[in-house]
């Protein structure tokens, strides 16, 4: 059994390689042994990358409590909360679960490109019920200079 370093740093070089799969089972292991804040969000990663969203948003949950103020933790949290929630829903969800959903998300202070994506989910999700108060409340949540053309990715 190799030392805890060298298994961290296995499942580091796995994820960046992006070979999810293969990191994940070192990340839930690390995770369970140490509850340190990187082997978190690196299962998180994983777990959002291979969209498996019911054990990634259940996960989020708990990750953000235990570390509520380290940034990777709380990227990963926001962006399966985004991937695994707020675009999974149809274009006829209720807007007010739409911008409850939203609102969640915003309260983690996102930044740039996934605030932009909240912002326009609820935006988009306003226009198709003609909710023009909703529309007014959220444009005005996000940097306007974030409001361009430039494709949309993940962090």
């Amino acid at each position: 059994m190799k030392n805890i370093k060298e298994r961290k740093q296995k499942a580091k070089d796995l994820r960046k390689a992006g070979m999810f799969e293969e990191a994940l089972p070192l990340y839930r292991d690390l995770w369970k042994e140490t509850g340190d804040c990187f082997d978190g969000a690196g299962l998180l990663h994983c777990l959002r990358k291979l969209e498996l969203f019911g054990e990634a948003i259940t996960f989020a949950q708990e990750l953000i409590v235990k570390h509520p103020k380290f940034d990777w933790c709380r990227n990963e949290v926001i962006w399966t909360l985004i991937s695994g929630v707020l675009y999974k829903f149809e274009e006829n969800e209720p807007i007010e679960k739409v911008v409850e959903k939203a609102q969640k998300i915003m309260d983690l202070n996102p930044r740039g490109l996934a605030a932009k994506m909240v912002v326009f989910k609820v935006l988009k999700s306003a226009k198709n019920y003609n909710d023009w108060e909703t529309i007014n409340e959220w444009v005005v949540k996000t940097d306007p200079n974030l409001l361009s053309t430039e494709p949309m990715t993940d962090s």
